[in-house]
């Protein structure tokens, strides 16, 4: 009787054991698929703002600049799809925090070239499509990512339109400007939802007076700029209540 007990009692400490092995094997792999797809997102991250700079660009042909883009969003594409591969029979919820900034700021890429492309906002579902969806993979686009790189495509297109200011391409700036302000109003219903999102849609009030106050420049002032005029010459200080929005 004695034996039989020790034998059981070393049988549960095997299986015990084999279990805390597994979890460790478990954990082990996650963190670093977890490392793997924070690398990604921080190449993603960088190579997303290298397309922001190169689509802000002035004095070069805006096919130019958006045959660039495209060249870079395709290869950003690609490290896109090494997310989804790590994301294989996983829950994305469990590493979003991995990727989320880098997919905020791919977002705010493609949809500033998209809008300087076509004067419109990408779609949720065609970004999904086009950037996300992988030999009938899951897409791992959740939609606060995508309202986080929206809102800080603002921010982008009021540098385009102080960068208007003193060249030919002004009627631009009255695009951006009703663009900016649909985005802002539609922003506005929700942004109590999310505290990251307030803070951003804040942002995005500040950027709107700005691209205002461009048009205010071009036309009242407009005749007053002179032929050295850099975008420089304006200093902005703009504030937004928290209160106000």
């Amino acid at each position: 009787k004695v034996s039989i007990k020790i034998y059981l009692k070393m049988d549960e400490n095997d299986e015990l054991q084999n279990l805390f092995l597994w979890v460790r094997d478990r954990l082990d792999s996650r963190n670093d698929k977890r490392e793997k797809i924070l690398k990604f997102s921080r190449d993603i991250t960088n190579e997303s703002k290298k397309v922001i700079f190169s689509l802000l660009r002035k004095g070069i042909p805006t096919e130019m600049l958006l045959s660039e883009a495209e060249i870079k969003l395709q290869f950003l594409k690609k490290l896109l799809s090494y997310i989804s591969e790590e994301l294989k029979e996983e829950d994305a919820y469990m590493f979003h925090k991995s990727f989320s900034f880098g997919v905020q700021e791919f977002i705010e890429a493609v949809s500033l070239y998209f809008f300087i492309k076509n004067e419109t906002l990408i779609e949720f579902d065609n970004v999904c499509n086009q950037y996300f969806i992988f030999h009938g993979s899951k897409s791992f686009l959740f939609p606060q990512d995508y309202l986080g790189g929206i809102a800080d495509l603002t921010g982008e297109l009021m540098r385009v339109a102080v960068n208007s200011l003193g060249v030919d391409d002004n009627l631009n700036i009255t695009k951006i400007c009703e663009f900016a302000r649909l985005v802002y109003k539609q922003f506005s219903v929700f942004v109590s939802l999310d505290p990251e999102l307030f803070r951003k849609v804040c942002v995005m009030k500040s950027s709107l007076i700005k691209i205002e106050n461009t048009i205010y420049i071009l036309k009242v002032r407009g005749a007053e700029l002179s032929e050295n005029f850099t975008p420089t010459s304006f200093q902005f200080e703009m504030e937004c209540p928290e209160n106000d929005i």
